[in-house]
């Protein structure tokens, strides 16, 4: 049951994020929505929602962030870490700047605000990160979005495992391409100049692929609902995938070999 009880939400005003606060303020329970976008927040006004400027790669926000739930709520039924970047492109052309940022919002914005809230967390707690089907195998143009969330993923298996004894639990969520602006971002990602010509004509592929899951993709409420439960659920599992692309797991299955071979005909 999750009416009456706290939850704090990080990219409450993304599509996935906004309909989990959503979902979980239906249920009765009090959300802490939490966001970088100012203007956003303001629209968030559904009852049990607490709209909550957060930039969760600055550790005195978060800081900040914790007070003032706390003076609301003496624990939280868990944490969602749904705020996340997508950077895309050839390793060789990202900027190190680009690829920093991405590491910053998607892996030590998550480590700050577990390690910030953790007093919060109880016995029955439970912690949902939202990774990505990307880290199944590692496709061209995604590296440092790939790299962030394969670091989340340890992060998350580490966290579990020293989370044990306490009761509270852990779950990984990798979905697959939801219609979200993330998405719209990493189509976006492709568009540029290729500083090598070779992979102009994959990029453009890679690009097509993007803009057709933009229109398949999920609604972000079958992505919530599924977190929504694993936050009710005292057994969730470990790792929970949705809406996987069938080509993505097949090759994930298949021995490293035979995916360069794949990867080397698509380039």
């Amino acid at each position: 049951m999750l009416e009456g009880k706290t939850f704090l939400v990080t990219g409450a005003c993304g599509g996935l994020g906004r309909a989990v606060v959503s979902l979980l303020a239906g249920r009765g329970a009090s959300v802490f929505a939490a966001d970088i976008d100012r203007e956003a927040l303001k629209e968030l006004s559904e009852d049990g929602v607490h709209p909550l400027f957060l930039d969760v790669t600055d550790p005195a926000a978060v800081k900040l962030a914790r007070v003032e739930i706390q003076q609301a709520a003496p624990s939280l039924g868990g944490l969602v870490c749904a705020a996340g970047t997508y950077v895309g492109g050839p390793l060789l052309d990202v900027s190190e700047k680009d690829i920093r940022r991405a590491l910053e919002v998607n892996v030590m914005g998550v480590v700050l605000v577990v390690k910030e809230l953790f007093p919060l967390l109880r016995e029955g707690s439970r912690v949902v990160l939202v990774s990505s089907e990307s880290t199944r195998v590692a496709m061209p143009f995604t590296g440092p979005y790939i790299m962030s969330k394969c670091a989340l993923e340890a992060f998350a298996a580490t966290l579990r495992r020293e989370f044990l004894p306490l009761g509270i639990g852990v779950t990984v969520l990798q979905p697959g391409a939801i219609k979200t602006a993330l998405l719209a971002s990493a189509a976006n990602s492709l568009s540029g100049d290729s500083a090598l010509p070779l992979y102009r004509k994959a990029l453009n592929n890679a690009s097509r692929v993007l803009g057709k899951e933009m229109k398949t993709g999920m609604e972000p409420d079958r992505v919530a609902r599924l977190i929504v439960h694993c936050l009710e659920s005292p057994h969730a599992p470990r790792l929970c995938r949705v809406g996987n692309d069938p080509l993505r797991a097949t090759l994930s299955r298949l021995p490293a070999p035979i995916v360069d071979a794949v990867v080397k005909r698509f380039l």
